[in-house]
């Protein structure tokens, strides 16, 4: 359920705040909110995440509808088992929803936060990338303590060593 909350909240905040961009601003404006570091500017793509690819927006849109339809079916078989792994998902089908919105309705994704020395990009794209960068890091930890933990053996056991003519002996 946690999934699907967040993922709606992310589509709520997603759309309102892309709302209230397009209504109160013009398309290319930019407002300083940290000169030279942080504005607010209102630009528009077809492309993925960060504006990169926009000649590609049929098949992000396909590919976004695919993730989205994913995401919806490994969990309801059940393989999304952890909160932390609920909580990631719902992150990034609430962001990969967000975004599709936009190219569904619009033909186009509505971005706004601009650092000035990367891509302007948009609440959904936060929602995706955070998700996405969690769900990475706890696979990985997640990996790492099971490898640990098969390479430690059974109690009791011995390491296996060579013997002299190169044969493993216990």
């Amino acid at each position: 359920m946690i999934m699907y909350v967040l993922a709606v909240s992310a589509i709520v905040l997603d759309q309102a705040v892309k709302w209230t961009i397009k209504h109160s601003m013009t398309l290319h404006q930019s407002i300083p909110v940290i000169k030279n570091f942080l504005h607010i500017s209102y630009v528009t793509n077809t492309g993925m995440a960060f504006g990169m690819f926009p000649a590609l927006s049929v098949v992000f849109k396909v590919v976004a509808t695919l993730v989205v339809i994913s995401i919806i079916v490994v969990e309801r078989m059940g393989k999304i088992n952890t909160r932390a792994e609920k909580i990631f998902f719902g992150m990034i089908l609430g962001g990969a929803a967000g975004n599709l919105i936009d190219r569904y309705v619009f033909g186009k994704i509505t971005d706004f936060v601009d650092f000035r020395v990367f891509p302007v990009f948009n609440v959904a794209d936060s929602f995706i990338f955070v998700g996405a960068t969690l769900l990475f890091i706890i696979y990985f930890r997640n990996r790492k303590k099971t490898a640990a933990a098969e390479g430690a053996g059974k109690p009791g056991d011995t390491p296996a060593t060579p013997g002299r003519d190169g044969g493993i002996k216990q």
